[in-house]
C-alpha cells in the first residue's frame, strides 16, 4: 500500500494556520494515493513549550478540532491519517502530549507518549494508556511518539499486540536524520515503519526532518532533507501475523526491574554485594586477529588493559584448533606476561562436539565464559574498574541481549563476530543526511543502552562506539583503540554509562505483556 509521511514546519501557538497547512499537505497525500498518511509529532502547535500555562493556550480535547478536520478529508478519500498534538482531558485536564488516528468514520483511537523528553514534564503527564496498536481500514497500526522509538521492549509489545506496520512521529533534533534508532526498530521488529518528523527552529531549538519510511528489513525507502517541507510517498507490504515471532517471554521477566533509579554506586551494591565495581579509567582495544597462540603474543604490540578478538579468533568448529585445557593455561601466561586481559573466540571441546564460546582470560586465569544462550542473556565479569559483559555478534541482532547487559548494569559490551550481518548499511537513500556507517546496529545499542561498545571482528571494520547520538564511533579494519573512564563524572556531568539514563526513563509497567505471554493467557487487543 502507498503510505505518506508528511514533514512541515508548524508555526508556534498558531493552531489556525497549522491546521490549514496540515489539511493543505493530507490532501494533497491522498490525492496522489496514499491510504496512510503520518504527520508529526505536536503539529498542531508547535514543540518548545515552557510550561503547563503555555500549553493550556494550544491544547485541545480528542476528539476535537483537529480530528474533525482531518476525519472530514479521510472520509473523502477513505483513508487514516495519524497525527500528534497536545491533548487536553476533558475529564482531568491533565495535558498529554497524544497522537491521534483518523479514518473515514472519524477518531480511530489515541495514544499518549509514554517516554517524555527534556521539555515536556513541563507540562505533560507521561501516557496512561499503555502501548496502543489500532485496527484500521489500512491494517493494524502500532503508535510511537518520538522518544518511545528509543525502548524497544515497547516496539516488541506493539509487535506482541499484532501491530502490522508501525506509525512514528517525531520532532526530532540535533543529529543528521533519519536516525539509525529508527532504521533499527523497522529491521528489530520486522515491520515497516512511517517516520514522519518537523523541520525549522524554535526557541534556539533546530529540528532536522529525515522523514522516512523503512521496509520491514530496514531497507531504506526513501527520505526527505533536513529543511524540506512536503510529503515522501513510499509503497510497503504490511506484515500481519508478525506477531507469533516475539521470543520466549522468559527473557523479559529482567525487564520488570528499575536497576537505575538510585545511584548505581549506592544501589548495586547494597548488602556486601559487588556487583558494580568503584570504577575507573582503562584502555580497550578490538583487533581483528586470526590464527594461533604462538602469532597472538606478535600482534598485541605493547597494549595494556583489555583487548577483545574475533568470533573467529583460533578457528571456527570443524577446523583443528580446538580449545581445551592446554591453550587455557597457555593464553593464562601470554596474559601475566603482558598484563593484558584477553577476550576472544574460541572452540571448545565438548562430549557433544565442537562447541563456540567466548572467554575471557586475565593474568589469574579464566574470568569469563560465554556461550549463545537461547534467550540472549550475555555473560558478566569484572576487569579492573569496569564491569564488561559478553556476547556473539549474532546475539546483538535482538535488541533484548544488549538491554539485558544494560539491565545488568554492563559498563562495556564486548561484541566477538564471524559474520558480515552486522556490517554498516549503506549507503543511505537520496536525500538522507545520514552517513555511511551510521546505520550500524552496535551503534544502534551502545545509544539505547548507554553502553560502550567494543566490537570485534576479521569480516567488519572494528568498532569502539560511546553512548552518543552524534558520531558511529571509531571504525577501523585494521582495529581500533579507546580507553573509557567509568568515574562518577565526566565534564562535571554523571558518567553514562554508569547512570544509564535511558534505563532511568525506562516504563516497565508497560511491558508487562512481554512476561505475561508465559502464562498462555489470550493477549489483549489494545484498540483505545
Amino acid at each position: 500500500m502507498r503510505v505518506a509521511a508528511i514533514q512541515f514546519r508548524p508555526r508556534l501557538y498558531d493552531l489556525a494556520a497549522n491546521r490549514r497547512r496540515i489539511a493543505e499537505l493530507a490532501e494533497g497525500a491522498f490525492r496522489e494515493g496514499a491510504v496512510l498518511a503520518v504527520l508529526p509529532e505536536m503539529a498542531t502547535s508547535g514543540y518548545c513549550l515552557h510550561d503547563r500555562a503555555d500549553a493550556l493556550q494550544v491544547a485541545e480535547p480528542v476528539p476535537g478540532p483537529t480530528t474533525e478536520l482531518l476525519g472530514e478529508i479521510c472520509r473523502r478519500h477513505g483513508t487514516v491519517a495519524v497525527v500528534g498534538l497536545p491533548e487536553a482531558d476533558q475529564m482531568s485536564g491533565a495535558l498529554f502530549n497524544a497522537l491521534a488516528v483518523v479514518g473515514p468514520q472519524g477518531l480511530i483511537g489515541k495514544y499518549r507518549k509514554l517516554h517524555s523528553y527534556v521539555s515536556e514534564p513541563l507540562w505533560a503527564m507521561d501516557g496512561n494508556l499503555g502501548p496502543v496498536v489500532l485496527d484500521t481500514p489500512v491494517g493494524r497500526i502500532g503508535l510511537l511518539d518520538c522518544m518511545d522509538v528509543e525502548y524497544p521492549e515497547l516496539g516488541r509489545t506493539l509487535q506482541l499486540l499484532g501491530a502490522e506496520l508501525i506509525a512514528f512521529a517525531a520532532n526530532w533534533p540535533s543529529q543528521p536524520l533519519p536516525s539509525p534508532v529508527w532504521w533499527a526498530t523497522a529491521r528489530d521488529l520486522g515491520l515497516p515503519l512511517v517516520a514522519a518528523n518537523r523541520v525549522g527552529s524554535e526557541r534556539g531549538v533546530t529540528f532536522w526532518g529525515g522523514s522516512a519510511v523503512f521496509a520491514a528489513d530496514g531497507a531504506l525507502l526513501g527520505a526527505l532533507g533536513p529543511a524540506d517541507e512536503g510529503v515522501l510517498f513510499a509503497d510497503v507490504a504490511p506484515e500481519p501475523g508478525r506477531s507469533a515471532e516475539v521470543p520466549d517471554p522468559e527473557q523479559y521477566l529482567p525487564f520488570s526491574l528499575s536497576t537505575h533509579l538510585f545511584d548505581p554506586h549506592e544501589s548495586l551494591r547494597l548488602y556486601g554485594r559487588k556487583v558494580l565495581p568503584a570504577g575507573g579509567s582503562l584502555e580497550l582495544h578490538a583487533i581483528p586477529f586470526r590464527g594461533d597462540l604462538a602469532a597472538l603474543a606478535d600482534s598485541l604490540g605493547g597494549r595494556s588493559g583489555l583487548v577483545l578478538l574475533p568470533e573467529s579468533a583460533f578457528g571456527m568448529p570443524g577446523e583443528a584448533s580446538e580449545f581445551g585445557a592446554a591453550e587455557l593455561a597457555e593464553l593464562t601466561g601470554l596474559c601475566r606476561r603482558t598484563d593484558l586481559h584477553i577476550a576472544a573466540g574460541v572452540v571448545e571441546r565438548t562430549a557433544a562436539g565442537p562447541q563456540p564460546a567466548l572467554v575471557l582470560v586475565g593474568p589469574q586465569g579464566l574470568l569469563a565464559r560465554h556461550v549463545e544462550a537461547p534467550a540472549g542473556k550475555p555473560t558478566f565479569a569484572m576487569v579492573g574498574p569496569l564491569r564488561v559483559a559478553l556476547a556473539f555478534g549474532r546475539e546483538i541482532l535482538r535488541p533484548e541481549t544488549s538491554r539485558l547487559a544494560a539491565l545488568g548494569a554492563a559498563d562495556v559490551l564486548l561484541i566477538a563476530d564471524a559474520g558480515r550481518e552486522l556490517a554498516p548499511a549503506g549507503p543511505p537513500s537520496r536525500g538522507s543526511a545520514a552517513a555511511e556507517g551510521d546505520f550500524f546496529l552496535p551503534k544502534v545499542r551502545a545509544m539505547l543502552d548507554d553502553l560502550f561498545v567494543l566490537y570485534a571482528s576479521c569480516e567488519v571494520p572494528c568498532a569502539a562506539i560511546a553512548p552518543t547520538f552524534d558520531s558511529h564511533g571509531r571504525l577501523d579494519a585494521q582495529g581500533v583503540s579507546a580507553t573509557l573512564d567509568t568515574g562518577a563524572c565526566l565534564d562535571g556531568a554523571p558518567n553514562p554509562v554508569r547512570y544509564k539514563y535511558h534505563m532511568q526513563k525506562r516504563r516497565p509497567e508497560t511491558y508487562q505483556l512481554l512476561w505475561q505471554r508465559r502464562s498462555g493467557a489470550a493477549l489483549p487487543r489494545s484498540d483505545s
